[in-house]
């Protein structure tokens, strides 16, 4: 049986899931879970829904993407305690739903829920911001973020009045918008309407280090036709206007989708230097235009901190770093911990994760990319059972597919499980329902304890 243990931190929902083995009775485990929510996303309200114009556009893009911007901290955070307890009454009702073999905490919620953990850096935190090139409210071309609703229609706004974001970012884009209003090179709105110049996605540092990747359809153009394009937008951010930006490095990402790997279309690093390089927690992290990072660096200390806490590391201890992305959990483990297994499905976390192993001389991780199943099938012949295992996942907003849920809840040799989402409903929420319930009684299921946010 699982034992399902959650807690709280800053405002997303991470999962701490344990199993721990019952070594007096052969063939049998126990298995403990426990979770940590971290940001609770707040949906607007569609009653209250106004048509975006010049007048009230500002305030829609607020409540878009600061909803909770305008309350004081402290009652942000007993907002989101309640949006957690209701969070957590859903997920006890779709347990009995379930018929779920657990036993937890009598009372209203299913397991204990701790306070939240603040974050200690609340405005212009976001290391990452991407830009879309969009139909402003009088029509004209706007580097911002989309609000209203497809129904009532779209518009891009300008961003202004979110304290969560860089200066920085903001002349950023404002330096593109002007770029691509006089470039040769029509923008792209709708990829079959034709157009090249698309979004700009800007990151950076906490010493002020600026890199921006702009994306380009290249529609039927020739290939000199684009270096041509190319040679524009450099012209323009190392010696014309853009220049005040200030950008340490640019890249140039011809892409035909709505979003591309670099498997599909490579990044060009037009100038600069290819890195930007971030610390968590005293370890140094090297930052490609599509590395997967925490865009509030010093929420998600508090984060490792907790993971590592509630996790009972020890000299024996293996950690499987399932969706590991560029490594920053795992590595940040790796101090405390016999080994760590860092797995994901996408080659290129996997090459930075490697980096940032090397970068901060770790010697006790190793590395597996490929179909989770055959990984994972892998990995557990090389573990000695007898080590105590622990596995971290951090799938993302999407969770993980049933597949892998229950390949995780077959591997016995699994003594704990740390689950980290950045959203505690929909899929997650259907994640840690599976986790705790099973149809095949040969399957364990999970045992709930505590719930931690951040």
């Amino acid at each position: 049986m699982f034992e399902f243990y959650l807690r709280s931190f800053r405002p997303l929902l991470r999962t701490l899931a344990t199993k721990s083995k019952n070594r007096q009775k052969k063939g049998k485990k126990k298995f403990n879970v426990k979770s940590i929510v971290t940001d609770i996303e707040i949906e607007p309200e569609e009653s209250n829904f106004q048509y975006v114009d010049e007048h009230n556009q500002y305030d829609h893009l607020r409540r878009a993407v600061t909803p909770l911007a305008d309350l004081p901290y402290e009652e942000q955070l007993e907002y989101k305690t309640q949006k957690v307890d209701n969070i957590m009454k859903q997920f006890q009702k779709l347990l009995i739903d379930n018929k779920a073999r657990i036993s937890y905490a009598q009372g209203p919620l299913p397991c204990p829920v701790d306070f939240i953990k603040p974050s200690p850096v609340i405005q212009s935190y976001r290391n990452k911001d991407e830009f879309s090139l969009g139909p402003g409210v009088a029509g004209d071309v706007t580097a911002g973020f989309f609000v209203g609703r497809p129904k009532y229609g779209m518009v891009s706004v300008r961003p202004k009045g979110l304290i969560n974001m860089k200066y920085p970012h903001i002349k950023l884009a404002k330096l593109y918008e002007k770029f691509v209003n006089t470039s040769k090179f029509p923008v792209c709105f709708k990829f079959h309407e034709g157009g090249h110049w698309r979004g700009i996605t800007i990151r950076s540092n906490d010493r002020g280090d600026l890199m921006a990747t702009v994306l380009f359809h290249p529609q039927d153009l020739e290939a000199s036709q684009i270096k041509e394009a190319k040679f524009e937008i450099c012209q323009y951010f190392l010696n014309g206007e853009g220049k005040e930006g200030q950008l340490k490095s640019l890249f140039f990402q011809a892409c035909r989708h709505t979003k591309c790997t670099r498997e599909q279309a490579p990044f060009e690093l037009l100038f600069g230097e290819p890195y930007l390089f971030e610390t968590i927690n005293d370890l140094k992290f090297q930052i490609s235009p599509d590395t997967s990072f925490p865009q509030n660096k010093y929420s998600s200390q508090v984060l490792y901190e907790t993971v590592k806490e509630v996790s009972g590391l020890c000299g024996a201890t293996t950690v499987l770093d399932i969706c590991c992305g560029t490594g920053t959990i795992g590595l940040f483990l790796a101090g405390s911990a016999k080994r760590v297994i860092e797995i994901d499905a996408f080659s290129g976390a996997i090459e930075d994760a490697k980096a940032n192993a090397k970068l901060n001389s770790i010697e006790n991780a190793e590395f597996h990319c490929g179909d989770f199943p055959i990984v994972m099938s892998e990995v557990l012949k090389s573990i000695n059972p007898n080590d105590d295992i622990i596995a971290v996942i951090n799938p993302g907003r999407s969770g993980l597919p049933s597949s892998m849920i229950n390949n995780i809840k077959s591997a016995t040799v699994i003594d704990r499980v740390v689950y980290v989402s950045c959203k505690p409903i929909g899929n997650s929420m259907d994640n840690f329902v599976k986790l705790c319930t099973s149809e095949n009684r040969q399957v364990p299921t999970m045992k709930l304890s505590v719930l931690d946010t951040i």
